[in-house]
């Protein structure tokens, strides 16, 4: 449908538009002249021109370099937040869903398996499909069962621990947590009364810079850990036994 506005409010409204995603010394220049990234930035501006009442982004950011991805995904941000535009932001990348996202819908075959905030999502999922999409996880089949008023976590492959939540349903489930929730060491250390200790061999290791990865077999269980990494730390060789520390409170239960 054609507008009708005055080329004058055009002219002006383009202006205003480039100069607010950084692109008014461009105008004259066409898009094939132009960076990957201010290439995005026009695709913006030609939408935000029309104000709409919902911007919806569909993986803008797919074809930029590293990089460039985390520049433009904080112009975006910061654009949104300017123009207090309601947007849906379509990603596949799990980063860029909780650094952008004030609320996240984790969608599996077009089904809605949950809502909340990213921090929410993360933390506390309530499947195996979202806590596998957002970020690295342990996740361990096993069943619950009632002993002595204590509730036990048992895997049919060599690990067992005692919960430290009370309101748990007995029978088959899922024992979540994160690779940073495990503390590593090759000693055996004195632990509190909510802490589980287990011991296995590190099966891989990878540098990750701010942090280093293992792969740890735990009985039968292959767990990954995460270490941070600082200037002299202690590195631990592939093949050493290694023992692991959780905390009880940081296991999160799904019920298949």
């Amino acid at each position: 449908e054609e507008r009708r506005t005055p080329k004058r409010i055009t002219n002006e409204q383009v202006d205003e538009v480039l100069e607010m995603v950084g692109l008014l010394e461009f105008a004259e220049r066409r898009p094939s002249q132009l960076s990957g990234g201010q290439q995005q930035r026009v695709a913006l501006a030609r939408t935000i021109v029309m104000k709409p009442r919902v911007l919806l982004l569909d993986e803008p950011l797919s074809n930029l370099d590293a990089n460039l991805r985390v520049q433009m995904r904080r112009e975006i941000l910061e654009l949104q937040r300017k123009l207090k535009l309601t947007t849906i932001f379509v990603t596949h990348d799990q980063e860029e869903a909780n650094t952008i996202s004030d609320r996240i819908a984790v969608l599996n075959h077009g089904i809605i398996q949950q809502i909340g905030s990213p921090l929410k999502l993360y933390d506390e999922p309530t499947n195996r499909f979202v806590a596998n999409f957002l970020g690295s996880v342990n996740l361990i089949d096993g069943v619950i069962n009632q002993e002595d008023n204590v509730f036990i976590f048992n895997s049919a492959q060599g690990i067992s621990f005692s919960l430290a939540e009370s309101n748990i349903k007995q029978g088959s489930c899922t024992a979540m947590f994160r690779p940073q929730n495990l503390k590593i060491t090759q000693k055996k250390k004195k632990l509190g009364p909510t802490a589980i200790q287990l011991f296995g061999k590190i099966e891989h290791r990878e540098f990750l810079g701010s942090r280093v990865r293992y792969l740890v077999k735990v009985g039968e269980h292959l767990l990954l850990v995460d270490d941070t990494h600082e200037a002299n730390c202690t590195t631990f060789e592939i093949g050493a036994t290694a023992s692991l520390k959780l905390e009880s409170d940081m296991i999160r239960i799904l019920n298949n």
